[in-house]
C-alpha cells in the first residue's frame, strides 16, 4: 500500500520497498525490466521537480532513521529496537478514499501555487533591478544606452554584468 501523502507519484515505489524491508521481508528486482516514460507526458517539468523534492522530504521524514542504517545492496535495514514502524496512511473507508485523494491533490496544488508565486516575486524583483540599471545606464550615457540596447548581444552582456554587480552588492549590504 503506497504512502498516501506521496501523492501524486514520485517515491511511492521507494516507500513501498522500504516498508517491505522494514518488516523483515526481501525486495527483489528484475534488472532487465525497463520503464518507458514519454518525456513528462503526464505533467510539466517544474511540477515534477516540485513533487519529487517534496516527496523525497516526506520519505526522509518517514523513514529517515531506517534509511540511514541501510547498507546499499545488502537488502537489509535495521528495524527500530522497539519495533515501532511508521504506519501506512490510508483512508480505510473506500467511499472516503476518493475524497481523501482529492483533498491531497488540492493541498498539493495550493502548495505548488505558493512556490510559483514565490518564484514570480523573485522574477519581478529581478526585473525591477534591471529596470533601475537600464535607467541608470541611460542617464550615464546621456541617452546613448537607448540606442545601444537595441543591439541584443551588447545589451544582454551589459545587463548581465550590471545585474550580477547589483545582486552582489545587495548580498553584501544585507549580511
Amino acid at each position: 500500500m503506497a504512502y498516501e501523502r506521496l501523492y501524486p507519484l514520485y517515491y511511492v515505489d521507494v516507500d513501498l520497498c522500504v516498508a517491505i524491508l522494514a518488516r523483515g521481508q526481501r525486495v527483489l528486482l528484475e534488472p532487465r525490466s525497463v520503464i518507458r516514460h514519454h518525456r513528462g507526458a503526464s505533467t510539466d517539468r517544474a511540477f515534477a521537480r516540485f513533487v519529487s523534492w517534496r516527496n523525497r522530504e516526506i520519505l526522509r521524514a518517514k523513514w529517515g532513521e531506517l534509511i540511514r542504517t541501510h547498507t546499499p545492496g545488502s537488502g537489509a535495514i535495521t528495524a527500530p529496537s522497539d519495533g515501532d514502524l511508521p504506519r501506512q496512511e490510508r483512508e480505510p473507508d473506500p467511499d472516503l478514499q476518493e475524497r481523501a485523494q482529492l483533498e491531497r491533490a488540492l493541498a498539493t496544488a495550493r502548495t505548488y501555487t505558493a512556490t510559483l508565486q514565490a518564484r514570480l516575486a523573485r522574477s519581478d524583483a529581478r526585473l525591477e533591478r534591471l529596470r533601475k540599471i537600464d535607467a541608470r545606464l541611460d542617464a550615464l550615457t546621456r541617452g546613448g544606452w537607448q540606442r545601444l540596447r537595441h543591439r541584443p548581444l551588447v545589451a544582454r552582456l551589459v545587463a548581465t554584468v550590471m545585474d550580477r554587480r547589483a545582486g552582489f552588492a545587495g548580498r553584501n549590504t544585507s549580511g
